[in-house]
Order: C-alpha cells, then structure tokens, then sequence
C-alpha cells in the first residue's frame, strides 16, 4: 500500500467529510485509478485509507484514522452499523425495499446498497469503486441479508446512466420481484437497467400523498411507474390520472394498482408529453384537487426533450390552471443546487394566492455527512392555492 503525505488542510476535509477532491491535493500521477492508498500527516500520523478515483477528481476515504485494511471485515462494520440505523427505524423486516447504504452517509463514499427484500443491489459510481461494491455485496451474501446481489456501475442521482450491471453475486433475482414498502407492495426489475422502478427516497412523500387525497381527483405528472398514484389511491382518491410519455412505465403502474387491490376504474393513464397533456387538459377544462410532480433533472427523449431549468417552471404555470380553488400542488426536485422554492416564487401565479404548507427532503435510509449539502438532492414541497 502506498502511503501519500497530505497537508494541514486535507486532514482538517477529512474531519468534516469523506471526499477530498483533486483540487484540493491533487494525486501522484503514477497513483492507479481505483489504488488503495493511505493518507498520513507530515509526521506520518495516518488520516485513513482512500481509494484514488479519477473519474470523481477525488480521494474516497473509506476508513479514517488508523484502519489497516479495506477488506471484508471494513465491509462487515459497515453493513452492521448501517443495519443497526434502519432497524431502529423500522425499515428492515421480509420483502422491504430501503436504502442500506447511503454512500457518505454511512462511511461508504461513492458506493450505494439497496436492498430489495431478499435480494441486494450495490452500485459504485465511478468504475474505481466496482471492487469496493463487491466487497460489500460479498458482506451481504456472508450475512444473509441477500439471497443474491446485482452489482452495478451507475453515475450520480436518479437520472444516472452507466454500463449498469457488472456482475451477480449469489443466487440471481427473479426478472420480476414484489417488494414492499410499508402498507404498499411494488414491481421492481433488478437487472434490466440502472433504475429497478422503484424510488425509495420517496417513502416519506408517498405518505403524505396518501394523506392528502381522500375524495380527491389526483393528477400525476411525469408518473413512471406508478408509486404516487397508488399512494394517493391507497389514501382514498376519487380518481388518479397518470401521465408518462412512456407507455411501458405506464403498463407497470396499472399492474401496480392490480397488486395492491385498488379499483383500475379509478385509474387513468395517459401517454403523453407532459406539457402537450396540461395544454390539452386546459382546453378540455379538466380540473383536480391535488396535482403531483416529479420530474427528471434531465431528458433527451426524442419526443420531448426536458431540461429542469428551462422547462420546470413552465409545467408548475400550466398544472396550476388545472388546480381547482383551494387545491394542492405538491413539487419535488432531485436536481443538486436547484432551487425549488425559487421556481415555485416564479412560476405560481400571484393570483393563487400559493401558501407554502410543507417542505422534505430525504428519508431516514438516506443519511448525509451534515457538511455535504451536494448529498441532499432531494425537495418536495406542498403548497396549497386558493
């Protein structure tokens, strides 16, 4: 193992956080991409052990202080304490769906485990952490958390793309596989790409819908595959239209509602652009109580390209034309450093009168080193209009 000689300042990083970017101290070139290294003080006092990832521009430090090794036992600590903490929260138990490990947030920077009832998915987001991501996935198989583990490579954030599947560990996952999460039970794909059609960080959220949307008509913008829609249905709405320009996501959030014994008659999907649907539903003079959105950071459909930035604020202005008098308009974004409030400030028109009822971010399975703000991707907001 190579030992690297860092400076004051990257000591004091490694304090407050797991990242030291290149720009801070940049690597011996002669350093491997995806090295071990261990980082020491001028008196050779050691900070931790890095992972030298040049695809992040950044030394991940895995185990701070005087750890000896990256290896299955660093990984056993790991999952054990990351158990202990959703436990404690009540995620664990058969056929849940929640995040074990949050990256950062739980001393594994770079690396992200889901678990999937009896099975696991571990990502690593850059091609330098695939060897950690086994490493962890081997842990979860030596402790029977996972029958079987989907080891990928994906980039950051929901929209990420990568060469997806690296390898599986253990018994393969079914194609299809019923999770739960809470009172609700879901599809989940493993192995068909870098998203499974199941977002957890949204746990909180879909309960909130469901609270929200007893007796009212419930409209889902940018739907996928149907999680918000069965909340709100699960809460008691009158009906829940669904709009995704893709009809397969669609296809899943009609099974969805079949899984969980709700009527299909009080579910409408719709294939179609979303801003073609709310200029359409306009002139149609549809109205909803409660309008849901959660959109990509980022698209190229071909169809419908969306960039938050440019389109976000325009789709807010058109789903409140939609929002009947006193109706709620529930906003998320998982866009790092957008301002969710700020477009919520442009695009509601003053006329509405736009209260701010609600604000979330992440879930307690989504922990943050409280000194990495990029990590808290994710805002909702609830607003009710008059």
């Amino acid at each position: 193992m190579t030992n690297v000689t860092v400076p004051q300042r990257v000591i004091d990083r490694v304090a407050r956080t797991s990242d030291v970017p290149f720009s801070l101290f940049a690597p011996l070139p002669a350093l491997a991409d995806g090295e071990i290294v261990r980082l020491q003080s001028h008196v050779f006092t050691s900070v931790g052990l890095a992972v030298v990832d040049r695809g992040a521009a950044a030394f991940r430090v895995l185990a701070p202080g005087d750890a000896t090794a990256i290896d299955a036992a660093w990984a056993d600590a790991r999952i054990e304490a990351a158990m202990a903490l959703r436990a404690a929260h009540g995620l664990t138990g058969a056929d849940q769906a929640f995040r074990l490990l949050n990256g950062a947030g739980d001393r594994t920077p770079g690396v992200l485990a889901d678990v999937y009832g009896a099975w696991a998915v571990v990502s690593a987001l850059t091609e330098a952490l695939v060897p950690v991501a086994e490493l962890v996935a081997r842990g979860l198989l030596d402790r029977r958390i996972a029958r079987g583990v989907v080891v990928k490579q994906r980039g950051r954030g929901r929209a990420a793309t990568g060469p997806a599947n690296v390898a599986v560990l253990g018994e393969a996952p079914p194609g299809k596989l019923a999770v739960r999460e809470g009172p609700w039970r879901f599809e989940v794909h493993l192995t068909t790409g870098v998203n499974v059609g199941l977002f957890t960080d949204m746990r909180a959220e879909r309960t909130r819908i469901a609270t929200i949307s007893r007796g009212r008509r419930v409209l889902n913008l940018f739907a996928y595959t149907g999680a918000l829609s069965v909340a709100a249905a699960a809460g008691g709405a009158a009906h829940v239209t669904s709009v995704d320009l893709s009809d397969g996501v669609l296809a899943w959030a009609r099974d969805h509602f079949v899984m969980n014994g709700l009527d299909a008659t009080s579910h409408t999907t719709v294939t179609a652009d979303v801003s073609a649907y709310l200029a359409e539903a306009w002139r149609e003079g549809r109205r909803f109580d409660v309008v849901l959105i959660d959109p990509p950071s980022f698209s190229a459909a071909r169809q419908a390209p969306f960039a938050i930035d440019r389109d976000y604020p325009p789709i807010i202005r058109g789903a409140c034309d939609l929002l009947a008098p006193g109706g709620d308009l529930w906003l998320a974004s998982n866009t790092r450093g957008y301002s969710l409030v700020g477009a919520v400030q442009v695009a509601v028109p003053a006329a509405r009168q736009a209260r701010l009822v609600a604000q979330g971010g992440l879930p307690s399975d989504y922990p943050t080193e409280p000194a990495d703000v990029d990590a808290r991707y994710l805002q909702t907001c609830l607003l009710r209009l008059l």
